[in-house]
């Protein structure tokens, strides 16, 4: 990745939904985005988080409320621009997030996410609590950060 001295952050999908036209419910959210714009932090995304934002789009699409040029507009900026690096997926991520499947944690996109950052040995901006506790729970490395943490840093 990048200098040892930069934070390193992999954004959970709910980070990215603002820039695709998505309004997300909390305040948080956009806290962290303020302060990834007025920094150097080097910010990462992955496949898995563009799936999940076209189940949003569908979703929204479903709803007759999908704006077509917006959500194009930030794909552009996320995936083209330098400000995101993509993480890629390895095949030890891919086999950690079947482990923690197996250790109970059903939400494989969470798990993905995880193990993209874990095998980077990046920090995951995440807003799930639950995840987190269940990594403490089961004596998981911990490679998340709060947005208040992420915030204070």
């Amino acid at each position: 990745m990048s200098n040892q001295n930069t934070l390193e952050i992999l954004l959970d999908t709910s980070f990215l939904l603002p820039t695709l036209g998505f309004n997300v419910d909390n305040q948080l959210v956009y806290d962290a985005l303020n302060k990834i714009a007025d920094s150097t932090i080097d910010v990462h995304y992955s496949d898995i988080n563009l799936l999940e934002c076209s189940w949003q789009a569908a979703s929204a699409i479903k709803r007759n409320e999908f704006d077509a040029d917006t959500y194009r507009t930030g794909l552009r900026s996320i995936v083209k621009s330098e400000r995101y690096k993509r993480g890629r997926i390895t095949s030890d991520a891919y086999v950690n997030a079947l482990h923690l499947y197996e250790l109970g944690n059903q939400d494989m996109m969470d798990n993905l996410l995880y193990s993209i950052a874990y095998s980077f040995q990046m920090r995951f901006l995440t807003l799930d609590l639950p995840f987190i506790q269940f990594l403490i729970d089961n004596n998981l490395p911990n490679v998340t950060i709060t947005v208040s943490e992420f915030l204070a840093f």
